[in-house]
């Protein structure tokens, strides 16, 4: 019983100051525990706000990395497509080039109007004595002497008032 007498007996004169420090120093940690609390909750609701901005950035990720695979599958069978028609267009080829003769002996086609013009000039050039000469002649409605040079561009000479009677064609 002396003992509890003791503990619940006033410090001695020796222990109070000892006692008061200590007390302050407590003091001051508990203002410090406070302090620490209260920035932990803070803390704690930033971690949380963080948490709700990862959880829908992670979702808009997952919406896109969707998209980027539909985006990829229709890629690749758009890519698939292609290379069947670049597979058709070969095999095409291949056979116009088995079925056409060789293209480096093939002279280049000639416009009609160039084959015509060479042919007239041709023609005319002779001296106009044939009966075919006269007839192109009569048609042209002209008397032609000499070379006759029939180009694109070039304007047809206009007929004389009265045109020569047509001959009759001779074979």
């Amino acid at each position: 019983m002396m003992q509890a007498a003791s503990a619940l007996s006033p410090p001695c004169i020796r222990c109070r100051p000892h006692l008061e420090a200590m007390a302050q120093k407590l003091l001051l940690v508990e203002s410090e525990n406070t302090h620490l609390l209260r920035q932990m909750e803070v803390l704690r609701e930033k971690i949380r706000r963080d948490a709700a901005y990862v959880t829908a950035v992670q979702a808009e990720m997952s919406a896109h990395t969707k998209e980027l695979t539909d985006d990829a599958t229709r890629m690749e069978r758009a890519l698939g497509v292609i290379m069947q028609q670049e597979a058709t267009i070969k095999d095409l080829l291949h056979r116009v080039d088995d079925i056409a003769p060789s293209r480096t002996c093939m002279t280049p086609p000639q416009p009609p109007t160039a084959l015509f013009g060479t042919h007239l000039q041709t023609l005319l050039a002779k001296g106009g004595t044939s009966a075919r000469t006269s007839l192109v002649k009569s048609t042209l409605g002209e008397d032609v002497q000499g070379p006759l040079s029939l180009t694109i561009g070039r304007p047809m000479p206009r007929p004389s008032a009265s045109p020569p009677p047509p001959t009759a064609f001779v074979a």
